[in-house]
């Protein structure tokens, strides 16, 4: 029972009810079966169980739906995912590019059935509450490959930090050398750096944020890698 209140759909808060340990495992089977979040409860065991237990209390006690519960998961997620970037960003190049191409290649599929959620990586930092809720299990997958990809990361650069230099103006100038042989628009470019890429269309704005992390991964490793952790 305590699945179906967690899964999406419900409308009301369901009433209370007694947990007993079969609901416990179950519920906590059901949560690590996605991929992402069990990513992020081997990345950080004390406090995802600290969310899965909250999370499990307030749906048996009904304090929250099925929405809510999504909602407080979506923010977990997306929490816990900002803490892993210190790491993430002190990767070594090999791993941390792993990271930067899924990202890129989710991006590519999202760019042919959600485009909010295309640009939203590269002008958000990720994808948005709003948009996540109309991504659908099919595209779910695709944002699931990045979080293993950065727990990966994340988990490389815990063991063996790299103190990366910014990167030259030299290596900035041959990125957006490469940005405009890829066919990238300046005016986006330009838009995205004063925050006003809403006035764009979201086609535009998809296009420009895969041309433009295109650009940053075309340059050798190790410049790729301080140019997208300096982005």
């Amino acid at each position: 029972m305590l699945l179906s209140c967690a899964s999406f759909g419900a409308q009301a808060a369901p009433d209370p009810v007694t947990l007993t340990d079969a609901d416990r495992k179950e519920f906590h089977e059901a949560m690590i079966s996605n991929v992402m979040m069990r990513g992020l409860m081997e990345a950080d065991p004390a406090g995802f169980k600290a969310f899965e237990d909250g999370l499990l209390s307030d749906l048996a006690a009904g304090k929250i739906d099925q929405n809510g519960a999504r909602k407080r998961g979506y923010e977990f997620a997306v929490s816990a995912r900002a803490k892993l970037m210190s790491a993430v960003n002190k990767a070594p190049d090999d791993e941390y590019l792993v990271f930067a191409n899924a990202q890129l290649s989710a991006m590519k599929v999202l760019s042919r059935y959600n485009t909010r959620a295309c640009y939203e990586f590269v002008e958000s930092g990720g994808i948005s509450d709003d948009t996540s809720s109309t991504l659908g299990p099919a595209l779910s997958v695709e944002i699931e490959k990045i979080g293993v990809a950065q727990v990966a990361a994340a988990r490389a650069g815990s063991t063996s930090p790299v103190d990366r230099q910014p990167a030259t103006d030299k290596e900035a100038e041959a990125a957006l050398q490469s940005f405009t042989d890829l066919g990238g628009d300046l005016y986006w470019l330009k838009s995205l750096n004063d925050k006003t890429t809403d006035t764009l269309t979201a086609e535009q704005r998809c296009d420009g944020a895969i041309k433009w992390v295109s650009a940053l991964l075309a340059q050798p490793k190790a410049t790729a890698a301080r140019l997208l952790t300096d982005e």
